[in-house]
């Protein structure tokens, strides 16, 4: 995700909930970079856009009244799919230009209470960067001195509790350029 030029990251494992905050994310305005990839260039550290559709399950389609009439994602194949996938014109958003990363949350499965917001030092955002980054394994030791990088430029936070919506909206007050 990208704000204003800046560049926002949502590393975690599967199922806390990245894609379905990124579609809230993009109703308040922010540009979409990708999801499920985090494309970052080792020599500018800028995160640049790969495009592909949000893959959401049915269920996160309720946090988003009218939106399932509005996708066309069900043409040929992908009619007798139960998930869905939505492009950034469903949502009314567009695709951001390549962003350096000044943001990285990491999204907490704990979504008991309101939304919280806390922040990380950078040697847990490098750590937990490593945990889900999925060719770190080729990069080896320079993939780590990347990564120290970035989490050297860019605030790092643990968000936990809040609805998707309720957590998109915490994002876009507090993370302002």
């Amino acid at each position: 995700m990208s704000r204003d030029g800046h560049g926002l990251l949502l590393p975690a494992g599967q199922d806390v909930g990245k894609s379905t905050l990124t579609v809230a994310l993009l109703t308040l305005g922010f540009d979409y970079l990708s999801d499920e990839v985090g494309a970052i260039d080792p020599v500018t550290r800028r995160a640049y856009p790969f495009p592909k559709r949000v893959h959401l399950e049915p269920a996160s389609l309720d946090f988003f009244p009218g939106l399932a009439d509005r996708l066309g994602d069900r043409r040929g194949l992908n009619g007798r799919l139960l998930a869905r996938f939505v492009a950034p014109l469903d949502v009314g958003a567009r695709v951001g230009g390549p962003a350096r990363p000044r943001w990285i949350v990491f999204l907490d499965p704990d979504r008991s209470g309101p939304p919280r917001l806390e922040p990380l030092t950078r040697a847990a955002a490098v750590e937990r960067m490593a945990e889900n980054s999925s060719n770190l394994y080729r990069y080896g030791d320079r993939g780590v001195v990347l990564l120290s990088r970035v989490a050297q430029e860019a605030g790092a936070f643990s968000l936990s509790g809040g609805n998707p919506i309720e957590r998109a909206e915490l994002l876009a007050e507090r993370l302002v350029p």
